[in-house]
């Protein structure tokens, strides 16, 4: 990833893209989208205090919980998702409602500021420093899955950090992969190479992504997409 100068305010970050300008313009909308604005993130921010993954301290804050009650015998699916606003959740819904797999939540363990501007130093030090912020206590393992339909939204161009804490937890080891993302204006295509260098041994499947724009359209989208997937 290619970091900006730390001399580089929030304000001029936001406002790199032409497409986030005019939609603040026309009453805030970006603030309102799954995800962040497409630069890099500033260098320079704070250290936070998550555990440094492979450590003891962090194998204990990541420890696989069971899985839902619900859970699928060997060979079956799950929807997993990770949504800040809701509308990557509302899509891995659209999703269940034609596959009937079961929906699992991937939840921080301390949630991300409701404020957007807090949000963004907090999603930027996540992403400076590779952090791993550990997964809320209930989130369940999805060792029992072969498929895994995964969810998140796309920000700056990349899958969000705690991603990474479930992979590096094992979740998506060796899996068929289909990734899903909401996004302001941003492609997959850099989240999907994400997931492929991260789990190198699993199926990782051309992904789907809803830009703001297409929010209403999202049904129809994650049913085109679902037929093409052959899954």
């Amino acid at each position: 990833m290619k970091h900006v100068k730390a001399a580089m305010t929030r304000r001029s970050f936001v406002g790199a893209s032409a497409a986030a300008l005019a939609a603040l313009a026309l009453g805030g909308c970006a603030r309102d989208a799954e995800d962040a604005p497409q630069e890099a993130p500033q260098d320079g921010a704070a250290q936070d205090s998550t555990p440094e993954p492979g450590t003891p301290a962090h194998r204990e804050a990541n420890a696989p919980q069971e899985a839902p009650s619900s859970g699928a015998a060997a060979g079956g699916a799950a929807i997993a998702v990770f949504s800040r606003t809701g509308n990557t959740l509302a899509l891995a819904e659209a999703i269940q409602a034609r596959t009937g797999h079961d929906l699992v939540r991937i939840e921080p363990a301390e949630p991300y500021p409701a404020d957007y501007d807090e949000m963004l130093d907090v999603g930027q030090r996540e992403q400076n420093e590779d952090a791993r912020p550990a997964l809320a206590a209930g989130v369940p393992s999805l060792a029992g899955y072969d498929t895994v339909y995964l969810g998140f939204p796309v920000w700056w161009g990349h899958i969000p950090q705690i991603v990474k804490t479930l992979a590096d937890r094992g979740d998506l080891a060796g899996k068929t992969l289909a990734p899903f993302a909401t996004s302001g204006s941003s492609s997959i295509a850099a989240s999907v190479s994400d997931l492929r260098a991260l789990c190198p041994d699993a199926n990782v499947l051309d992904g789907l992504v809803v830009t703001e724009a297409n929010l209403g359209n999202m049904d129809a989208l994650a049913a085109e997409w679902l037929a093409g997937l052959g899954l």
